[in-house]
């Protein structure tokens, strides 16, 4: 090209999301941009999607299908008019905002005769405990069942743990 326009005044971010990732991405959907120069995240919102995904390779040499995803920010120019194009940011997509909800590291769940669960700790023993989950990302699943906030539980169980058998928390 001979020549690039564009508004300084009205800045696009665009991500390449994992096409996996990507499917619950909707258009109007908030995002969290950090790591862009200054501490303060800045809020955006999903204005596009495009519709189709393109081979890459990713540091590691792992071929990945990316989906290229535009937003625009939301948050005062003020706070944000040192950004430029190409510039490095990072974003994290709100799927889901979920208020007064308990969280249990993914870590812990299992399943046991098809249904989720976990091995919570108390009185030096472990106790199968069959629960309902909602959404989940990567590292914690809403917790739909009533469980005290702050029990203990048995982060990545293997087949061998029964229930009743006793145990022992390891310290950090």
């Amino acid at each position: 090209p001979i020549l690039e326009v564009g508004n300084p005044e009205s800045i696009e971010v665009h991500s390449k999301l994992l096409s996996e990732e990507v499917v619950d991405v909707r258009v109007g959907q908030k995002v969290i941009i950090s790591n862009w120069g200054k501490k303060e995240p800045l809020e955006g919102e999903v204005i596009k999607i495009e519709p189709a995904a393109k081979e890459e390779v990713s540091a590691l040499g792992v071929k990945e299908q990316r989906v290229n995803v535009h937003m625009k920010i939301t948050s005062d120019k003020e706070l944000w008019q040192g950004l430029g194009d190409g510039y490095r940011v990072e974003v994290s997509v709100i799927l889901e905002e979920l208020e007064n909800t308990k969280l249990l590291p993914v870590g812990a769940l299992f399943s046991s005769d098809g249904k989720p669960a976990i091995y919570v700790y108390r009185d030096k023993k472990v106790h199968l405990t069959p629960i309902e989950i909602g959404h989940q990302n990567r590292e914690y699943a809403a917790l739909k069942t009533d469980l005290d906030a702050g029990i203990q539980v048995v982060l990545y169980p293997g087949s061998h743990l029964q229930d009743g058998d006793k145990a022992k928390p390891r310290k950090k």
